[in-house]
């Protein structure tokens, strides 16, 4: 090794070590950014310290589980780098040549500042410091690992050799656990500084991921070092959002609270927390779907209450992000797992304080979840409006579309006819159901059917005839697609079930598919081969 490969190896174990000294002077980072170095000398020139290097500030809240337990110091804030502050001091003495004092180290956080920026509970690295710093975190994780698994080995012979030894060897035997001990457990901070390094520079380390999620299971019943994994998790997604690897360890670590006993309340709190880092991220990064698929993800461990709130608390925010179609998936989600006939928490009362909206949607969704006919119907109407409605103002939003087949889908498949037998019971009093009963619960639900989405369509397509906008264009070809798409799903549930008489399905057919050919050829003639295809294939049911 030559001079200047000397110099940038110990470049790298020295900025290794200073990004250490930062996470333990501030372990609530909460956001990272790479910068230029000219950026990082005007960070640090004088009254630069509030100038932030990132588009916008993110509340740790967002990140990070907030437990009233634990509030003010945070006294394990540090957790995933627990060791002495004389051996912080000495091993910066050792590396820099620096005489100083813990007081030093408490007031004036001491690094190299061609490399780092921190304040504000934010952190910027330079680029330039980024390969050296990833080349000594990687040798120092290639040797730690290698003799992490040396000691696992040397600790299995000594306790298998100690049950058959002698009084004299137990007591050397113990003393040589003592110091396997005392060498595991610094070579397992050493792990998990030089891991965090790692997925802080490359966030896709599959294996130094896996490290920490050995490390951390070693430490699964600390809650605030779970905590301290979830922040670390944070700060990698503040700039790296659709990095798969992070969000699967964040829901590793999720998984580990729940494992170990976690109470309803700190439950949901951290999957409250959990949706809102989603919704930031998905700010910045539009049709994220990794992060979605973790908000996703998170909705088979809520209870119902927090659910129903989901789906209130969700609807502004997709009111103004149409396009984002990972928002309205969400939705489904969360519609399909509120009418599952088991839901986590459906016998507990909330816990925490909700508003006045959020009690009104807990009823509701009590309501739903214990399959209330009339209560679910009136949820899926108001879906179906409110869906329509975004329709009729925005035009040409695929996204929209997409789900109000969903609804209509769900409805004719799985909800209708439980909900109608439902009414029937509730309006009968558990009596004979008599035909005016029956007349009036399908009454009840026609309000979703394939005469009122062809009259639906009919009307978009009218409004739009006069607009030769692309976006109306757009709209025109995706409700004559909606309207095909309705003809072909109403004839084919008429051939499975052989039930010509259900009126909600019953379609003039001949009529309908010419119609609805002339309609397809004329909002995309491009098209035309695929609508002659799709077209020609609708099979007409005989009965």
């Amino acid at each position: 090794m030559d001079g200047s490969e000397d110099d940038n190896a110990t470049r790298g174990r020295i900025l290794l070590a200073d990004l250490d000294l930062i996470f333990i002077n501030d372990p609530l980072i909460d956001e990272l950014g790479y910068v230029h170095p000219s950026q990082l000398v005007s960070l640090h020139s004088d009254g630069a310290a509030s100038k932030s290097p990132f588009s916008e500030k993110t509340p740790r809240s967002s990140f990070i589980p907030s437990d009233s337990s634990n509030s003010g110091d945070e006294p394990h804030a540090g957790a995933d780098c627990p060791r002495k502050s004389e051996h912080r001091v000495g091993l910066m003495e050792e590396l820099d040549g620096i005489s100083f004092d813990e007081g030093q180290v408490q007031n004036a956080v001491l690094y190299d500042r061609t490399a780092f920026w921190s304040a504000e509970h934010k952190l910027a690295i330079s680029v330039p410091a980024l390969a050296p710093l990833y080349k000594s975190a990687r040798e120092a994780f290639t040797l730690g690992s290698a003799e992490y698994k040396n000691l696992y080995k040397a600790e299995e012979a000594t306790f298998s050799n100690a049950s058959g030894a002698l009084e004299a060897d137990n007591q050397h035997h113990g003393n040589g656990s003592l110091m396997l001990n005392k060498d595991k457990r610094a070579l397992e901070d050493s792990l998990m500084t030089c891991t965090r390094a790692l997925v802080l520079v490359n966030c896709d380390h599959a294996t130094a991921w896996n490290m920490r999620k050995r490390l951390v299971s070693k430490r699964a019943n600390d809650w605030d070092f779970l905590v301290a994994e979830l922040r670390l998790a944070g700060v990698v997604l503040s700039c790296a959002h659709k990095s798969e690897e992070t969000w699967a360890h964040r829901r590793w670590v999720i998984l580990q609270m729940i494992n170990n006993g976690l109470s309803r309340m700190k439950l949901d709190v951290i999957l409250e927390n959990e949706s809102k880092l989603v919704e930031s991220v998905a700010e910045r990064s539009p049709m994220n779907y990794r992060a979605w698929r973790h908000r996703c993800w998170l909705v088979a461990q809520m209870s119902f209450l927090q659910i129903a709130i989901e789906l209130h608390r969700t609807k502004l925010w997709a009111s103004f992000h149409v396009s984002d179609n990972c928002c309205f998936h969400y939705r489904r989600t969360l519609l399909t797992q509120l009418l599952q006939p088991k839901v986590p928490g459906k016998a507990e009362s909330r816990e925490v304080a909700a508003t006045a909206d959020e009690k009104e949607m807990d009823m509701r969704g009590l309501r739903v979840a214990l399959f209330d006919g009339f209560e679910t119907r009136a949820l899926w109407q108001e879906e179906v409006d409110w869906t329509k409605k975004l329709i009729n103002r925005y035009l040409g939003r695929e996204a929209l579309w997409l789900h109000l087949r969903f609804l209509f889908y769900y409805w004719m498949l799985h909800i209708k006819r439980a909900v109608s037998c439902s009414q029937r019971v509730s309006l009968s009093g558990g009596n004979e159901v008599s035909e005016e009963i029956d007349r009036k619960c399908e009454s009840k639900s026609t309000f979703l059917s394939a005469d009122t989405e062809r009259e639906f369509v009919s009307v978009c397509i009218a409004a739009c005839n006069s607009n030769l906008t692309e976006e109306a264009n757009k709209q025109r070809e995706l409700a004559a697609s909606y309207k095909l798409w309705v003809l072909m799903k109403g004839l084919k549930q008429q051939k499975e079930e052989s039930l010509p008489e259900d009126t909600s399905l019953s379609i003039p057919v001949s009529d309908e598919r010419e119609s609805t050919r002339m309609l397809l050829n004329d909002v995309a003639p491009h098209r035309s081969h695929l609508w002659e295809g799709i077209i020609s294939g609708v099979s007409i049911p005989q009965f």
